[in-house]
């Protein structure tokens, strides 16, 4: 799953497939470099490719490649839980992302939750069943940082986190190669 990023110069071409953690990184990345990241992702309005100057995507690259480099710690992370018991007993101990709903803490009996984890995010949201039935979410809280929850229902749900799996420091080096090689001004970018 992804999409193709293609660079054109000339008679020569770079090809590069973008996945989903990539994009998502990318986009993470687009908070402290816009210019950069817009450059690199973002198209016209309708167009199916956009011409760049082949100096500027270059800097471009060189910048995110350099603060990927000197800022490790501003990648973001991939949350999993795992639950001591579960209703499917192959579920049981093994880590995943996603959501699970029906989880009853230990000390409050008046309140479900729901866990959700995944790309940069972790998050319990608690909820209320009113008196005609009708569940109400009540509130929600960023989890990270979090280790386990104990549930009276599922017994310790676990925690763990690491750096999101992303090829865009390849992506980088590979697109920089690339444009070091071509003597164009003009380059053509596009996705598909």
């Amino acid at each position: 799953m992804g999409q193709d990023l293609t660079i054109k110069a000339g008679n020569k071409s770079f090809s590069f497939r973008v996945s989903r953690s990539d994009w998502d990184t990318l986009r993470a990345l687009r908070k402290l470099l816009p210019l950069e990241v817009e450059l690199l992702l973002d198209m016209p309005d309708g167009a199916d490719s956009e011409t760049i100057k082949r100096s500027e995507m270059k800097a471009a690259a060189l910048q995110i490649q350099s603060t990927m480099r000197s800022n490790k710690d501003l990648l973001p992370y991939t949350y999993q839980f795992s639950r001591e018991f579960d209703s499917n007993p192959l579920q049981t101990g093994k880590f995943s992302t996603g959501g699970q709903s029906g989880i009853q803490l230990v000390g409050d009996t008046d309140h479900y939750y729901s866990l959700w984890a995944g790309f940069d995010k972790l998050l319990l949201k608690k909820s209320a069943v009113q008196p005609n039935g009708q569940g109400v979410l009540v509130d929600t809280k960023d989890l990270r940082g979090t280790a386990e929850l104990l549930s009276s229902n599922m017994g310790k749900i676990s925690i763990r986190k690491s750096r999101t799996r992303t090829d865009v420091t390849k992506l980088l080096k590979d697109l920089i190669a690339f444009l070091e090689t071509v003597d164009a001004t003009i380059v053509l970018k596009s996705f598909g």
